[in-house]
């Protein structure tokens, strides 16, 4: 389950509570859930997520922040614990004697689009290390997966192209060009180009985190998720998928 994470009274990140469980069905009794514990992480969202239990249901279930994942290790989007977007720090005072204004972009590099950045800008992981060189590229395969141009192992590949612009909120026809120029590229570089072209395709708005994990789940990279909306008290499947 998705639900937004904010600074509580200690300086803690404290999860919002949801008032029912992923397993409760219309016509059951209303649920019973509290804080069973806290999971401390040293990857992905590096604090403590909440691990929540239903009475009733006798079920237990874990909250993560908007855009992460289950076994992630990075953010999947560029937003924050509370689900808003996060930029890349403004230009230096003499950058932005010359630079047009505008606003700053998202900071896909701290997210597991980071690979495909340093692929695009041609910085390497270090080679040196055959391990971190082996990981750049599975994480460029990996992100191409998520934004719908790498292979799909089975089904359609066109529909599968389809449904993916459906859910990121781009163009259908520029997903399948993406497609086509990552199948053509030789080389890190190239690669990463491709994706990051993808990437400024899309929509800059707080759906953004949505849209991603949608499009994960399409791609089969993990389970469909549910998210806890605080402000109106409801728990919905997320938006496109």
């Amino acid at each position: 389950m998705i639900a937004p994470y904010s600074v509580g009274a200690d300086g803690a990140l404290v999860a919002a509570m949801p008032c029912s469980c992923p397993w409760h069905a219309a016509g059951d009794g209303a649920c019973n859930l509290w804080v069973d514990h806290h999971r401390d992480r040293k990857t992905g969202p590096c604090f403590a997520l909440a691990v929540v239990r239903c009475g009733p249901h006798r079920h237990a279930f874990t909250l993560y922040p908007p855009g992460h994942v289950p076994y992630g290790r990075d953010a999947v989007a560029p937003v924050g614990a509370d689900g808003a977007l996060v930029h890349d720090a403004p230009a230096t005072d003499d950058e932005s004697k010359t630079a047009t204004p505008s606003e700053p972009p998202l900071a896909w590099t701290g997210t597991v689009f980071g690979a495909a950045l340093d692929a695009a800008a041609g910085r390497p992981w270090p080679r040196r290390h055959p391990a971190r060189w082996r990981t750049q590229g599975r994480s460029l395969v990996r992100g191409a997966r998520l934004i719908g141009i790498a292979p799909r192992p089975r089904g359609d590949a066109l529909r599968h192209r389809e449904r993916m612009a459906r859910r990121l909120g781009v163009p259908t026809l520029g997903l399948i060009a993406g497609a086509r120029r990552w199948d053509e590229a030789r080389g890190y570089r190239a690669r990463g180009a491709v994706i990051v072209s993808i990437l400024d395709e899309l929509e800059r708005a707080r759906t953004l985190a949505d849209r991603m994990l949608s499009a994960g789940t399409v791609a089969e990279l993990w389970g469909r998720a549910i998210r806890w909306e605080p402000a109106s008290q409801v728990l919905r499947r997320l938006p496109f998928s």
